[in-house]
């Protein structure tokens, strides 16, 4: 990323870097440079230089959806392992709340929001979200979700830092939810937990008017802003241990982990391959019941020869 390799590519006037983030581990690893192979595998995306363009990457079927559950557990595996925490983070007296997720429910019971922080409150504060190219200054609240009284993830959302405080989240309320507890990641402070809200009992014909009971689906980072500053945060990620590199890693360090670009016949489309299939490809290991440990390549974004993000998707583990 300090200075972006040209990669050459089937059609020579376009010249694209790669990253992708591998996890459990948080590696970031760089595309090599002189291998290019057919968009075919486990752990793929498609990108269009139309920016006004649908996606192409294939839609996931909300019902075999796995990547609520599994981001979950990846939040669990890095407050254990990044911060030696157990549990979620939860607000103790005496100190401040704006890592504190709060979540209300609307007067018909419909809908919930969540917010991080109190700055609504005399002496509150929100919780800053600071977008930045910078390792050492990015700092926002990544994901803000929510779980019911079965410990089931009904709703996610990706916060973009380029957005002012507070960082919220707005959902339907399931019919078959009775409580509701929000939860928050911040890049640098970890998973915290906010109080459970009772979901008080509906009439019959009201509650069927409450969201159908659908599976929470991916959520990805919109815009250059917020790509910009979760490239930032893997870049600091990389930098701890166990990876300690200052740069991301390439298919010298393991050709499993190293996204491959090609760009298609057309000119106008390109896909990304996580690892060779002559060799391996990497896993893609969900967690559906939030309880494993997962191994996934969670997001793959793409640079252009000027260091430009041009497109970041998140994966479900389930969808590839």
């Amino acid at each position: 990323p300090e200075a972006t390799e040209n990669i050459p590519t089937m059609k020579s006037f376009l010249k694209l870097t790669t990253a992708a983030s591998a996890l459990a581990g948080g590696a970031v690893v760089r595309a090599a440079a002189d291998e290019l192979l057919p968009p075919v595998g486990e752990s793929r995306i498609v990108v269009t230089s139309d920016a006004d363009a649908a996606p192409l990457a294939a839609a996931v079927d909300a019902d075999g959806s796995e990547f609520c559950p599994t981001l979950a557990a990846e939040f669990a595996r890095r407050q254990k392992e990044l911060l030696g925490a157990d549990e979620p983070f939860a607000y103790r007296r005496g100190e401040t709340a704006k890592h504190v997720p709060f979540l209300t429910l609307s007067e018909d019971g419909m809908t919930a929001a969540v917010v991080v922080g109190d700055g609504d409150k005399d002496g509150g504060t929100w919780h800053p979200m600071v977008p930045s190219n910078e390792t050492d200054e990015v700092h926002f609240i990544t994901h803000i979700l929510a779980k019911d009284q079965d410990d089931k993830v009904v709703a996610l959302k990706a916060m973009d830092p380029t957005i002012m405080p507070p960082a919220t989240m707005t959902f339907w309320v399931p019919a078959s939810a009775t409580s509701l507890t929000p939860f928050e990641w911040c890049n640098l402070h970890g998973f915290w937990r906010g109080e459970t809200v009772p979901v008080p009992a509906m009439a019959s014909a009201s509650k069927e008017r409450r969201a159908k009971d659908m599976a929470c689906m991916a959520s990805n980072f919109e815009g250059e802003g917020a790509w910009t500053s979760v490239h930032a945060d893997y870049l600091r990620l990389q930098k701890l241990p166990p990876h300690n590199s200052d740069a991301p890693f390439t298919k010298e360090k393991d050709v499993k982990h190293t996204p491959y670009i090609t760009l298609d016949d057309d000119g106008k489309t390109a896909s990304v391959l996580v690892g060779d299939p002559s060799v391996a490809v990497h896993p893609m290991d969900g967690s559906p019941d939030g309880a494993g440990t997962p191994h996934w390549i969670r997001e793959i974004y793409v640079l252009d020869q000027t260091g430009t993000i041009l497109t970041m998707r998140s994966l479900d583990s389930a969808g590839v």
